[in-house]
Order: C-alpha cells, then structure tokens, then sequence
C-alpha cells in the first residue's frame, strides 16, 4: 500500500487495520507514522483538538490513547529493497552468539531452514542486538534449488473480495542479482521485452462470483545465471490487511506437473508474510 502523505510503498501492518475515530466513514491512507505525526501524539496536555487529517471526525480522548498504544506496539517495518542482504559484524563478543539459535528454535513448529530473522531490515546472520530491540521472524514456505530441476513455475494466487467491496490482493515478484535488486513483477510491470523469461498476468476479476484472481509465470530454466534469487510477495490496494480479503490462497505449480502444487497455501493470516523464495543452489 502507498500512504497518501507520505507517498512511500508500505506493509499493510503499518496502517491501522480500523477506522481513525467510530465516527469516521473511510479506512485511513495514512500510514501510523505519519498518522502519529500528524496529530501530534507527543503533546499530552490534551489542549489540542485533533481530527482525523482526511476528514473533520475529531478524535476523543480514549480514541488518542487507543492509537498511541497502536504505534508503540507496531511492528518494525522490513525494507523490502534489502531482504536480500545480510549484514556482518567483526564484534565477536555481540550479545547475540547463541541466543540466535534459542529464537529461532524456541516454541516453532517450523524447520529451522524455513526461519528468517530480520532485524534492522535485513536478514539476521550474527549481528549485535541492542536492548529493546524488535526482531522480525519470516517463515519461507517453500525454497526451490535448480538441483531440484524445476524448469518452472506459475504463482497462483486467489481472493474474494472484502466486505467493504471490490479490491485488489497483490503479488509481486521481487527479483535479485545477488544482493542488488534488479526488477519486480505486478499488476502494473506486467512484462519486459527485453527479459522474456517471465510474465505478470495482471488481475482477473470475477465481479458476478466477486473473486479475484492473479499468476505469475517464471521460465526458471532460462534466467540468466546472475539472477539468483526471486520474492513473491502480497500487499493489498486498499484494504488495511490482507485479513480482510475472503478465503485468500495461493499455489506454487510446477509447469510440467500442475496437478502436483510445490506448495499450497489456503488461509493466509492477516498478521503473516509469506516468502517464496527461489534461489540457485
């Protein structure tokens, strides 16, 4: 999602995933950050008037507070331009050493190879952590290797459209040269000329069934040895979180085998990012 104010590119866990006040008849294109700054949470003489900054709602008391406890409890972002990185530190007494085991093992029932910490955007590897600070755990659902002679693959993805009407579930397709970002796939980078190895489909929707419908097609056997790495990710056009889109899913289907999936997802949790992540072995 893109915040009006701001104009950046936004997870949907930066935006509040409710109405600015109950009185207010629209989701707010605000992300929290500039929401926060815009109403000036830091003020608690509570002489200000505030309002919702896209409509003349004004906020009571508890609402403030409500949104205040919001922003301190609000995720760190990841900086999807860096997921592909990871940061090293010559500090071999970092406080981090063998707790990076204990969190990553601690009360998961996902294989470790599956877990990717991120921390300050990029992938955890043996960085210090500083007091206070806020890790992020990403579970890669599926990771293809090209020893597993996969000549490629289609992303599936589907939706029924929220309560609040039509709208768009995303995926995109993040691609890597190594750790520099070489181009991305969706609904409005559909194809290149130039780079005919894959293909957006764009969004198919289904207004009579109210679903809505996306794929994206890799030709991993001819990709260019230098592009070793592909994110597909979700994001949402309006909606707050992907929660609110109905019966979300997703499918990673082998070309020549689509009736056996790589990988099947049929409920996807609004607080959850799913990586699949394709790189070279």
């Amino acid at each position: 999602m893109k915040c009006s104010q701001c104009k950046c590119d936004k997870l949907s866990n930066e935006f509040l995933s409710t109405t600015v006040t109950g009185r207010c008849d629209h989701i707010s294109s605000y992300c929290l950050s500039c929401l926060v700054k815009n109403l000036d949470l830091t003020d608690t003489t509570n002489k200000i008037v505030r309002k919702c900054p896209e409509c003349p709602e004004k906020l009571s008391t508890e609402e403030l507070r409500l949104l205040s406890l919001t922003w301190d409890k609000a995720l760190l972002n990841v900086d999807v331009n860096n997921i592909g990185k990871s940061k090293m530190t010559q500090n071999t007494n970092a406080v981090y050493g063998n707790k990076y085991s204990y969190i990553k093992r601690k009360k998961l029932n996902v294989d470790e190879d599956k877990q990717k910490l991120i921390y300050d955007g990029v992938e955890l590897q043996d960085y210090k952590i500083e007091p206070g600070s806020h890790i992020q755990l990403i579970i890669v659902r599926y990771s293809i290797t090209r020893a597993e002679s996969i000549n490629g693959f289609t992303f599936d993805l589907n939706w029924g459209y929220p309560a609040s009407g039509r709208d768009y579930l995303d995926g995109s397709c993040l691609l890597y040269k190594g750790d520099v970002f070489f181009r991305k796939y969706d609904y409005a980078t559909q194809f290149y000329p130039s780079f005919p190895y894959m293909k957006h489909s764009g969004n198919l929707m289904d207004n009579k069934n109210k679903r809505g419908h996306q794929h994206i097609e890799a030709k991993l056997d001819q990709l260019p040895p230098d592009v070793t790495q592909l994110y597909f990710v979700l994001s949402t056009f309006k909606s707050p979180t992907i929660g609110h889109f109905r019966n979300p899913s997703f499918k990673m289907i082998n070309v020549t085998q689509p009736d056996k999936p790589l990988c099947t997802v049929l409920y996807i949790k609004s607080w959850a990012r799913y990586v699949a992540d394709y790189s070279v072995g």
